[in-house]
């Protein structure tokens, strides 16, 4: 499985472990600027698999990810949006 970080979403995200061996992984969003932000798992199709609005306080944060089941192989794409679209 492919993980792909969209530079116009926030570039410094760390995915791990794999999220299509487990159904549970953490994203870890670091130094980026404070406020809310929406985390999103969308498949190659453009289905909307997961979703959740959190707040980031700044420095290195992780948030687990639990995903309702296991992901078929294929390309999925991650990314954590700042509430005003950055």
């Amino acid at each position: 499985m492919a993980v792909t970080i969209d530079n116009n979403a926030v570039s410094d995200l760390s995915i791990y472990p794999n999220p299509h061996r487990v159904k549970t992984f953490q994203v870890q969003i670091s130094n980026k600027v404070t406020g809310t932000y929406t985390l999103q798992m969308i498949s190659n199709s453009g289905q909307q698999l997961y979703k959740q609005t959190t707040s980031y306080n700044g420095g290195t944060t992780t948030y687990n990810v639990q995903l309702n089941n296991r992901l078929a192989s294929g390309l999925y794409f991650i990314e954590a949006i700042a509430a005003d679209g950055l």
